[in-house]
């Protein structure tokens, strides 16, 4: 059997092509077609996050950086977050707050999870951008900064960590020298 130039394999009733394609798709598309969108979104907020944690560590604090930062990108992602949790969060049976069980039941949805996270980049992006204003207002070197900001953007809570006991003992030692004067 042929059709439109194509002999069709009479045991499956499939063109040449269209098996080719089948295997291409099985092969390269590494994640179910229903997944895709969401395997987009999350190369964009990565590359987003990522390209702001760059300029947080590496450009000057020009006041465009840190607004396209903060009500750009960080914004951006509250809203998506918001968007992905009113959409899917509610659709997950079984899930919730009050247990282990309840949560990771919560993740095994693709949008929750993705919106899970949207919530980890914009929280730890805000408090990155919160650190690098405060360090640069306290005047701490952008050398000692670049650590703690990599802490941060890395494993958020720890970054956080790191910046009070560097600020608090920044502040201790400034208290001291003016005692002393």
């Amino acid at each position: 059997m042929e059709t439109l130039g194509e002999k069709v394999d009479a045991e499956n009733g499939l063109t040449l092509s269209t098996k080719v394609r089948i295997v291409v798709d099985t092969v390269y598309v590494k994640q179910p077609l229903s997944l895709m969108p969401f395997v987009a979104i999350f190369s964009a907020v990565n590359s987003a996050a990522v390209l702001c944690w760059l300029a947080l560590v590496l450009l000057p604090r020009w006041p465009a950086v840190r607004v396209t930062i903060q009500f750009v990108v960080v914004a951006g992602l509250c809203t998506l977050y918001a968007v992905l949790i009113a959409v899917y969060f509610f659709r997950v049976e079984g899930g919730g707050f009050f247990s282990l069980p309840a949560v990771q039941k919560l993740f095994e949805s693709p949008g929750v999870a993705l919106a899970g996270w949207i919530h980890y980049l914009a929280f730890d992006l805000f408090v990155g951008l919160w650190i690098a204003t405060r360090s640069d207002a306290v005047g701490l070197s952008r050398w000692l900064q670049a650590p703690i900001l990599v802490t941060t953007f890395m494993f958020g809570p720890i970054g956080l960590l790191l910046f009070a006991a560097v600020d608090r003992a920044g502040r201790l030692s400034f208290a001291t020298v003016r005692r002393m004067r």
